[in-house]
């Protein structure tokens, strides 16, 4: 397994309030559960709540922020989902997102989104990450795919001209590599 220790399971939480949230924060979530309230800080729906002109700056922003920090302290996130980490999610975030290689089967490389057993139990492979490679190289120069390569393992933000170049080839052929991604996240 790839990534960081576990973290905490949301089926463990009995009630909102043993999460510690403030009367304000709490009156926003109104009745949701307290695994449907962590899970959509875990695909990131919690932001639903902040209307888009008011973000950074309105209550409900703020509040939203406290949700956040509150779950991630109670240790219901994972570093290696959450902080890109791991190059596989590096990859889904960077490539598969950025590109829209997989288009309305986006969710299959990203189940860990969908349920909170899958968020905890999901496995970053090495194999898989070797399967997705194998099929980058088949579309890419040996200096572009090096590039990707590069980029995937080591997060960082690159704007080098082969990571731009190699991203317009991938997707161009958008379609063919996300038939093949499908098989491989299936």
């Amino acid at each position: 397994m790839i990534g960081k220790e576990p973290c905490k399971k949301a089926k463990d939480v009995n009630s909102i309030e043993e999460l510690g949230l403030s009367g304000p924060a709490e009156q926003l979530i109104g009745s949701m559960s307290p695994e449907d309230l962590i899970l959509s800080v875990r695909n990131y729906e919690i932001h639903k709540f902040i209307p888009r002109y008011s973000v950074g700056e309105s209550k409900t922003a703020r509040l939203v922020d406290e949700i956040e920090k509150v779950v991630e302290y109670n240790g219901f996130l994972r570093d290696d989902v959450r902080n890109h980490v791991s190059p596989e999610s590096h990859f889904v975030d960077r490539y598969v997102v950025e590109l829209d290689l997989m288009g309305a089967q986006l969710g299959k490389c990203m189940p860990f989104y969908d349920s909170n057993e899958v968020y905890e139990t999901y496995t970053f492979s090495e194999e898989r990450l070797e399967r997705i490679l194998d099929l980058l190289r088949d579309f890419l120069t040996e200096k572009q795919f090096k590039a990707v390569k590069l980029d995937i393992f080591n997060p960082i933000p690159r704007k080098g001209g082969m990571v731009r170049e190699a991203k317009g080839v991938l997707a161009e052929n958008r379609k063919e590599i996300g038939r093949e991604l499908c098989r491989i996240f299936a």
